[in-house]
Order: C-alpha cells, then sequence, then structure tokens
C-alpha cells in the first residue's frame, strides 16, 4: 500500500479530517491533501510527528518500505514471481541498511549477527546430535537396510535443521536489525517534490539527481554492550593498519613526485626521461587516490568516489602512456659491455702459511699458478671511482692464531659514476653497471695447495 494511501486510512481510523490533521500537525489543509494524492512528501519530522498524532509506530504508516511501489504479497495471487521479487525487496533492504549505516555500525552488526550464526548453528549440530543418538541410531539395528535408512534419513534430517537454522538466522536478523530501517524512495521524484525535505545544500548535484533516501533508525533500538566493545576493537585495529597505509601512501607520493622532478630536470640528455616523466606523473593521480581514500575512511568522511575513479583511470592511463613510450624508446640503445671507466691496479704481496685465510664476500677469487713466486701476491682491479680495502689481521681460534686478510671496497666518486650514467643515456647506451674490483691472486702450486686446506678447513669463519 502506498504512504499517500495509508495516511488517508489512518487519518480516517482516528476520525479527523484533513483540516483538523493539518491544525494538528502545523501545516495547511492544502499540503495534507498533496500528501495524500501523492503528488508531495512530508519531511522527516512531520512523519515522526504523524506517527504520534495519529497513535502508530513508522512501521503501521509506511511498511511497505517503498513509496509507489505495489504490495508484493497479494490475496490468492501467490507465485514463483511474487515469491522472488519479496526476496529481492528483502536484499534491497539489507543493502539499504549497511549503505546508511556508519562503519562503526556496520561492524558491530556484523560481530552480532556472525555471533548470532554460530550459536544457531551450535545449537542446530547438537539437535541433530541428540536425534541422531536417540533415534537414527537404532536404524543400524535393521538387516540390510539399516545403513542405508540411517544415511538417508540423516541426511533428509542434516538438510532440514540447515534450512531451519538459515530461516531462524534470516527471522533474527530481520527483527533484529532490519525491522529499525525503513528506506522511503520515490520513483518518480524528478516529477514530485519534497515539502520542506532535508537540507539540500548537504547534497552533490548527483545526489539530487538520484531517488530520494531516507533511512531512519529507531532511537530505542540499541545493541549489547559486549559487541558495541569488541566493534570498537575492530574499528582501532581496522583504522590502525589503514593509517598504516596511509603513511605508506603517503611516502610513495612523495618518492613519485620526487621522481617525476628528477625526470624533468633530465630532459635534456634524452627523451626517455620525459617518457618516465609522463609515467610518474600517472603513480602520482594514482598515489593521490588511495591517500585520499584512506583519509576519508580514517576520519569517517564520505568518499567522492566517482571523482577518486576518474581520476585512479586517468592516472592508470598515463602510466600507461609513460611505460609504453619508455620501453619503446629503450629498445633503441645499444647494449655495451665495457664500463667506460678508467682501471686502477693495487697489489700487496703475503705470505701463505698453514693459518693464513682470505675473506672477500663480495666477488670471487682468481688464481693465477705462478711456481716462480716465493710470496703469494694480491692484485686489486679496481674503479678510479672506487677504493678498495685490503689489510690483515689476526685473529682467535680453537686451532691458534689465523693470519686473515680481508677486502672490501667502497665507492669514493659517486658523482663521477652518476655523469658515466647520465653520458651513457644520452649516447643511448645502455651497459651492466657492475662496479665491483677483480680479485687476482698470483701463487705458487704449493701455497695454493695449502690455502684451499686452509679455507676448506676454516670456510665458515667470517671477520668484520
Amino acid at each position: 500500500m502506498k504512504f499517500c494511501d495509508k495516511l488517508i486510512k489512518k487519518r480516517k481510523e482516528n476520525n479527523l479530517s484533513q483540516e483538523q490533521f493539518a491544525d494538528k500537525l502545523g501545516v495547511s489543509r492544502q499540503a495534507v491533501s498533496k500528501w495524500e494524492a501523492g503528488g508531495t512528501y512530508p519531511d522527516m519530522e512531520k512523519i515522526l510527528r504523524m506517527c504520534k498524532i495519529l497513535n502508530c509506530n513508522l512501521e503501521d504508516l509506511m511498511d511497505d518500505g517503498v513509496i509507489g511501489e505495489k504490495t508484493l504479497t497479494q490475496k490468492n495471487k501467490a507465485s514463483l514471481d511474487v515469491y522472488f521479487k519479496s526476496f529481492l525487496n528483502y536484499i534491497t533492504k539489507v543493502y539499504n541498511m549497511f549503505m546508511s549505516m556508519k562503519f562503526k555500525d556496520v561492524v558491530k552488526c556484523l560481530l552480532e549477527i556472525i555471533f548470532i550464526g554460530i550459536a544457531i548453528a551450535i545449537l542446530g549440530q547438537l539437535v541433530v546430535f541428540i536425534v541422531d543418538d536417540l533415534l537414527f541410531d537404532l536404524l543400524l539395528y535393521i538387516n540390510k537396510i539399516g545403513s542405508y535408512l540411517y544415511n538417508v534419513f540423516y541426511s533428509i534430517f542434516q538438510i532440514l535443521i540447515v534450512i531451519i537454522d538459515v530461516i531462524i538466522f534470516l527471522h533474527l536478523f530481520k527483527i533484529r536489525y532490519l525491522d529499525y530501517y525503513v528506506t522511503v524512495e520515490d520513483q518518480n521524484v524528478s516529477q514530485k517534490t519534497i515539502e520542506n525535505s532535508i537540507d539540500q545544500s548537504k547534497f552533490s548535484k548527483e545526489d539530487k539527481k538520484q531517488k530520494e533516501k531516507i533511512i531512519i533508525r529507531d532511537p530505542k533500538h540499541s545493541t549489547f554492550t559486549f559487541f558495541d566493545f569488541l566493534a570498537k576493537i575492530v574499528v582501532f585495529v581496522i583504522k590502525f593498519f589503514v593509517v598504516c597505509m596511509e603513511f605508506l601512501a603517503v611516502m610513495a607520493f612523495i618518492s613519485f613526485v620526487c621522481f617525476f622532478i628528477f625526470s624533468l630536470c633530465h630532459i635534456s640528455y634524452g627523451s626517455i626521461f620525459l617518457y618516465i616523466a609522463i609515467a610518474f606523473l600517472g603513480l602520482i593521480f594514482i598515489g593521490y587516490c588511495f591517500i585520499q581514500l584512506f583519509y576519508d575512511f580514517i576520519f569517517n568522511l564520505n568518499p567522492k568516489l566517482k571523482i577518486l575513479f576518474t581520476l585512479f583511470i586517468v592516472g592508470l592511463f598515463i602510466l600507461g602512456i609513460g611505460a609504453g613510450l619508455s620501453l619503446f624508446n629503450l629498445m633503441s640503445y645499444e647494449y655495451v659491455e665495457e664500463t667506460g671507466l678508467e682501471y686502477s691496479i693495487k697489489e700487496e704481496k703475503i705470505n701463505i702459511d698453514e693459518n693464513t685465510i682470505i675473506e672477500y664476500d663480495s666477488n670471487k677469487l682468481n688464481f693465477v699458478i705462478d711456481n716462480s713466486l716465493k710470496q703469494a701476491k694480491i692484485e686489486i682491479k679496481q674503479f678510479q671511482n672506487i677504493d678498495g680495502v685490503f689489510f690483515n689481521d689476526t685473529i682467535q681460534s680453537d686451532e691458534g692464531n689465523l693470519k686473515c686478510y680481508y677486502i672490501d671496497y667502497f665507492y669514493r666518486n659517486g658523482y663521477a659514476m652518476y655523469k658515466q650514467f647520465l653520458d651513457d643515456i644520452k649516447n643511448k647506451r645502455i651497459r651492466e653497471y657492475n662496479f665491483k674490483p677483480t680479485i687476482t691472486i698470483y701463487i705458487s702450486q704449493k701455497d695454493y695447495n695449502q690455502f684451499m686446506i686452509n679455507m676448506e678447513k676454516r670456510g665458515n669463519i667470517y671477520v668484520e
């Protein structure tokens, strides 16, 4: 039944004329006439006052949930179509309820219905266990077909209990939550007006074009304190996680901006920097979308999803263009193996005995056998912009003192390597920038054998 029809019915049940009803409500008779004709609708404040004047509650006045929609259940006309529409109407009410609730209320609702669902399932299985133990087990004593009958009846009863559990769960959900939310929608709002409606300045232009929707929550209805406490904990944990994600999103956004500026400043070295800058511009758009979305969630703001989705798609499009052009431009580059940097060579002589080991964890050691050598010689071939460190140390072990020669390296002039990189980009070259020094040990066969024995025995030693 429509709202207008119910208003007429309730007014007449209370023996009130349109004029009397208008005086009690504090409006004009013409306004009441328009409401009952279905041309306009009152605001929520007047609807609540109507309930007091007509001695009814909100459900009695608008229990069909949708203004302008025909009642789904009609006498003597039950059909699959009616049942299907009723099911869809139930789903619609559930959707509208959750969409109208705050995030904290959604968490409380989910916690409570999960708890109810688990409790119903446990009770259902308890019933199955009792019936199975007292009744179905007797079927097993029937010769030949006892096991078959047990499986059939047990399966049927199990399915029946599950169906009953689902029905009870849905009904409890309905009376616990769904019945306390009333959604009023006008399918033809573009052709009608809303008298003294909710402050329209709070709504965007897109919202005004959509169906008028008003959600009412019974203030007397509340959840259990236990679920309210659990909801606060869950909301806190989720928001803490989102705050961490927001921090990472901000850091990523700042990095994207820095790389974008860096790429723009190097356009003169090659067009690939322009394409990289375009790709980072797309990442900036995407990063902003995530920052805004996390921010709205943390502070319980309504996100402008259409705007954020549009920016996200635009960011992906720009990122795709930049990445595609960068890869296409990179295909024209030439790969070269030489480094293009000058080398320097350091040499150190060492004595090899049964306690001598060498630690170098950054690269392989190259050996050259030279039986004319009385002492082993370590040659460190490195780039001019890298300093190699060579020193010996004495460490204690269970087998006595060990002479350990430790080799390491570090970058002395990073700016020179940076200039080398830019020079390669400008000349459209690609190379493997491996600046590790090459270690070659010139050693006699006798010393080599002794050295390998030492390293094999003490290969687990690491010197810092």
